[in-house]
């Protein structure tokens, strides 16, 4: 797999091992022609590894909320020459929208609030 730079890729770079149990179940877990679907899929170890083993008959959905991680998501999908459904968006129990924070010191995280339609 191939990465944009960034914090992230640049992790798992140099700790060759970080989250490589993930990328292995997803590898011999997953068959061809099966769905993966990845909520909060960050920079898209996960999803890049599923989509080498399930397309091109299968599909993979990379859901990402945070905007800037997931424009290298996007980025990482081109740059592997890979076919992924990405969504920037949030995932929650309820349908109306949510107060977020990106703290300024970490820009790949964010927080999630508690909802209160009257902040949206």
């Amino acid at each position: 797999m191939r990465f944009y730079p960034s914090s992230i890729s640049a992790g798992l770079w140099r700790h060759r091992h970080f989250r490589s149990q993930d990328v292995d179940f997803v590898g011999g877990y997953l068959q061809p022609g099966e769905t993966f679907v990845d909520v909060g899929a960050n920079v898209g170890q996960l999803s890049l590894a599923a989509a080498m083993r399930v397309t091109p008959s299968g599909q993979v959905i990379a859901i990402e909320a945070h905007p800037r991680t997931c424009k290298y998501l996007q980025g990482n999908v081109r740059l592997n020459d890979l076919t992924i459904e990405i969504h920037n968006v949030a995932i929650g129990t309820n349908p109306e929208c949510a107060p977020a924070y990106v703290a300024p010191e970490n820009l790949f995280s964010i927080q999630v609030f508690q909802f209160h339609p009257s902040r949206c």
